[in-house]
């Protein structure tokens, strides 16, 4: 990479633009959120189009699947482990598009970690795979968290076993002493 004469990120070898595609869905923090991000990477150099899909498009597995460009996601962190990084839900025609890992991401590491943390039951045995997993993954930057959403629950302080921003485990809760 090198920059033309207007500073623009270019291939040193054929001048070729550095162009890439943002792509959002509608909707209130999205809109907000990719001009942001497109004007950081344009003043990098990049050649940057926003480009906020309609609901259609958004949902249409085979299009997201098959237009190169990045996509600005609201992804929840299990839901990372569990699919975007895993081979086998790379979305194709074989499976009708359906899947998550829309980059066709592939690292052997990545999937020896995620298959012994399948079978891990002890928390205190995760924390190292974790560990090994977010090294592997995010040094090959095929996902990049821009921020993180924060969503505090509030409970009494009798309550335990509250894990996670919503309610989605209330049948563990338990009343602590």
């Amino acid at each position: 990479m090198g920059r033309g004469a207007d500073g623009a990120l270019t291939h040193a070898e054929t001048g070729e633009r550095f162009e890439v595609e943002l792509y959002t869905a509608p909707g209130p923090e999205n809109v907000l959120v990719q001009p942001i991000i497109g004007n950081d990477w344009k003043a990098l150099g990049a050649d940057v189009s926003l480009v906020v899909l309609p609901p259609v498009l958004w949902n249409d597995l085979q299009h997201r699947a098959r237009t190169p460009g990045v996509y600005l996601l609201g992804t929840p962190m299990e839901r990372v482990y569990s699919l975007e990084v895993n081979p086998r839900n790379t979305p194709s025609a074989e499976n009708a598009w359906v899947g998550y890992n829309l980059d066709g991401y592939t690292n052997s590491r990545v999937d020896r970690v995620l298959e012994r943390l399948a079978v891990t039951i002890s928390r205190g045995e995760q924390i190292p795979l974790h560990r090994e997993l977010l090294w592997e993954w995010a040094g090959d930057v095929s996902f990049m968290p821009l921020y993180w959403l924060v969503d505090p629950v509030l409970t009494l302080a009798s309550v335990k076993g509250v894990r996670g921003r919503t309610t989605w485990n209330v049948f563990e809760w338990d009343r602590a002493g």
